[in-house]
């Protein structure tokens, strides 16, 4: 199931890209807001002191409304991850199933949850891995809590848990954080 824009998120990744044009729309804003503080003290109707705190944060309002107004009507990008990385969060055990059995590349899948630390530093990682491989490998990501049976099938009593598929076959599993590096590692037991 395709979720929309404005549907409550349910993976960490979901709330980056929601985040992120909100974000940087008020940051745009107040860049702008204090631009306009600035040539308002420049021309001398008012004083610094009064004109750069109000330009800014009317620019930082203005900017995040903007941030949340244009994703939805089409006019911003909104993806998943950040240059064009691919990274699948799964929502049911159907699509998981899916996607591991007609994959023709290994698949890496990273169960993890929301509240857990070293899985937030893996949802930073995942990204910039799966845009480094391409097209070589797919990026998987599980919400322990949103499907907690998969997560007993797989006997995942430590998160985040990192697994590698290639045809359909587990190869290789690990528990614990990983870099790019320890990524590529595992992933390259898959050949």
């Amino acid at each position: 199931m395709k979720r929309r824009w404005g549907d409550p998120p349910s993976h960490p990744c979901e709330c980056n890209a929601m985040l992120t044009p909100i974000l940087i729309g008020a940051a745009i804003g107040a860049g702008l807001g204090l631009a306009l503080s600035l040539w308002v003290r420049l021309s001398g109707s008012r004083s610094l002191a009064a004109a750069v705190p109000m330009m800014v944060m009317l620019g930082f309002t203005v900017g995040g409304a903007a941030g949340m107004i244009l994703p939805p009507a089409g006019l911003w990008p909104t993806v998943l991850d950040p240059g064009g990385a691919r990274v699948i969060c799964v929502d049911s055990e159907a699509e998981f199933r899916r996607i591991i059995r007609e994959s023709e590349v290994p698949v890496l899948v990273d169960f993890g949850a929301t509240w857990c630390p070293p899985c937030r530093q893996m949802d930073r990682i995942l990204p910039r891995y799966a845009r480094s491989r391409g097209d070589t490998v797919r990026v998987v990501k599980v919400d322990v809590d949103e499907l907690p049976s998969l997560a007993r099938s797989h006997g995942i009593r430590s998160i985040p848990a990192l697994f590698v598929y290639q045809s359909g076959r587990l190869v290789a599993h690990d528990v614990g954080g990983r870099t790019e590096r320890g990524l590529d590692a595992l992933v390259n037991q898959a050949n």
